[in-house]
């Protein structure tokens, strides 16, 4: 029995599988060999001491199977395998981990319910800074009205706790207040900008063009004119945006068609759709136009091959020889008898 230790890691929450691994070793893998890496990595994830033992006992294995697992692994350059005496030292990519908390990292929301307690103390401190105060005379003029306590506590924190800059809260206090929200509004929207790293004027006035511009649009293609988007559905037109760049017109025909094809506003019909186009590159309604001829073209050869008939079947009966001259003289005999009888 081989004890198993690991290289230095973090402890992790979850068992992550790299898409690189999915599309281009496992398919090509032993079986076994996939299991014993996804085991060893949640292992090496959550830091749990484990040995070979171990790992052939839950994956109904042999030992052998899994050293040769490794070595298998540690040659295609995803892992590596380090023998001393009775034991392994197991590792992964050197940068793997690494991402893998970098993506834990941003996808960590932030609550409300983590934001400081401000009492009257707090906010008079808290009021000796100068930014703060310009963030308060700015909020009062932006927003035509004298601050309360608790304007006071939410425009506090986000500097003190969202760690907003000073001059991305006064991008985020004007837009807030052209709008017609009050101070309570600002306080969420600070949230998201926070979790979305938004961090210079550039960026906000950015974000702020996507909500007011693309996410209008692309909701009014489905007919949603009534309401913001969720959190869910801001992901979803970010990711056709922001990561495929795809054009305004090529997400509104993706929208417009889930809504015709489901009857109903449907963004994730209309992700599938742009998920295709994304993967065959499509840029202009003119390559969506070609790919919908190469579609009909092909249902149309389809409707243009016959239907196989079935293999008509024969049953092989015996066949006998018959003396044809002697059939013929019978033939004629008949038919004489049959005249004289008339």
């Amino acid at each position: 029995m081989a004890v198993i230790t690991y290289t230095k890691n973090e402890g992790m929450g979850f068992t992550p599988i790299s898409n690189k691994f999915i599309e281009e070793y496992m398919p090509y893998a032993n079986p076994a060999f996939v299991t014993v890496y996804i085991l060893t990595l949640k292992n090496y994830m959550t830091n749990t001491p484990i040995d070979t033992q171990y790992i052939a006992g839950k994956l109904a294995l042999i030992e052998s199977d899994v050293i040769n697992a490794w070595k298998y692994w540690q040659s295609k350059g995803i892992m590596s395998v380090m023998k001393s005496g009775d034991s392994y030292e197991i590792g992964f990519e050197s940068d793997f981990s690494e991402n893998i908390r970098e993506e834990e990292k941003k996808s960590n929301k932030i609550s409300i319910k983590d934001k400081p307690i401000y009492d009257t103390e707090t906010i008079a401190s808290l009021s000796e800074n100068e930014l703060i105060k310009s963030i308060f005379s700015f909020a009062e003029k932006a927003f035509s009205s004298h601050l309360t306590f608790n304007d006071m506590s939410v425009l506090a924190g986000l500097y003190d706790w969202l760690k907003l800059p000073p001059d991305v809260i006064f991008v985020l206090l004007t837009y807030c207040a052209e709008k017609g929200k009050k101070i309570r509004y600002v306080e969420k929207v600070a949230i998201d900008w926070a979790e979305r790293e938004i961090s210079t004027v550039e960026m906000a006035e950015e974000y702020i063009t996507l909500f007011d511009g693309e996410y209008t649009n692309i909701l009014r293609s489905m007919g949603i004119t009534n309401r913001q988007p969720t959190s869910k559905e801001k992901e979803i037109m970010n990711k056709w945006v922001m990561e495929f760049k795809m054009p305004m017109e090529i997400i509104t025909e993706a929208c417009e068609r889930g809504v015709l094809n489901t009857g109903k506003a449907n963004l994730k019909y209309a992700d599938k759709i742009l998920i295709s186009w994304h993967e065959k590159n499509v840029k202009t309604l003119d390559d969506v136009k070609k790919l919908d001829g190469e579609y009909s073209e092909k249902e149309n050869n389809k409707k243009a091959i016959p239907e196989k008939q079935p293999k008509a079947k024969f049953i092989n009966y015996e066949q006998h020889g018959y003396d044809h001259d002697k059939l013929a003289a019978l033939e004629e005999e008949l038919l004489k008898s049959e005249l004289e009888e008339e």
